[in-house]
């Protein structure tokens, strides 16, 4: 099916759509909270940190919605441009975080009687429903994540608490399991796994790696992103 929610201008945005109600559908506030939105709910996100345009997405139920690019990201990759399922307990709802506004359902919303005109004939009122058509899902929107979204990122530094042994913090990356390596300029470079929960996470000690080699340099890569690099003392 195609669901069409373009406001009154091409250039609406979730946000601007959001506060304007163009198709007054059925709205459910509830912000900050997901409260498990049903199948077939637009949900919207407004504005945070990294979008002044907010996001939506469409709920297939059971926690989790169909998007275009946006974090968590189709295979948690920020450059994939497809459309892809994902839980909502990714996106954090909170307004300090990815802002999430309720959701509306695109259902009639009114079925009053036809009215009488001056000529005596019956005039039937606009349809108030989502004009739906056969063939693919499209949402129509003028979001840019290559511009809002945030990349993942890795910081490392000397763990306190166990000399030798390199400290970890990982953010923007979507839970789930990775490999990562552990880059030496003397060499010997290896690759371990990890699993990341929450977002941001701090990892130490045996989820990491470590150099006793003075003056060695040491640096880690994960998801193609490299991080800073530490100079053994």
């Amino acid at each position: 099916m195609k669901i069409n929610i373009r406001g009154r201008f091409s250039a609406d945005d979730p946000v601007t759509y959001s506060k304007n109600e163009y198709g007054k559908f059925t709205e459910v506030a509830s912000p900050g909270v997901y409260n498990n939105p049903p199948i077939g709910a637009i949900l919207f996100w407004g504005v945070n940190r990294w979008s002044s345009q907010g996001h939506f997405a469409i709920s297939i139920g059971n926690g989790k919605a169909v998007s275009t690019p946006a974090f968590p990201y189709a295979d948690g990759n920020p450059n994939d441009p497809k459309v892809f399922r994902m839980n909502l307990s990714q996106r954090l709802p909170a307004a300090n975080e990815y802002n999430y506004f309720g959701y509306i359902l695109p259902i009639q919303a009114s079925t009053t009687s036809p009215t009488t005109t001056s000529s005596g004939s019956k005039a039937t009122p606009p349809s108030r429903s989502v004009p739906i058509t056969s063939g693919s899902l499209s949402i129509q929107n003028n979001y840019n994540p290559q511009q809002t979204a945030p990349s993942p990122s890795i910081q490392i530094g000397w763990s306190q608490a166990y000399p030798g042994w390199i400290s970890m913090d990982l953010r923007n990356v979507s839970p789930g399991t990775y490999n990562y390596t552990c880059n030496f300029a003397s060499g010997g470079d290896t690759t371990f796994t990890l699993t990341v929960t929450p977002d941001p996470q701090n990892f130490e000690n045996s989820k990491t790696c470590y150099d006793l080699e003075s003056g060695d340099q040491v640096w880690v890569t994960i998801l193609g992103v490299s991080s800073n690099t530490l100079t053994v003392p």
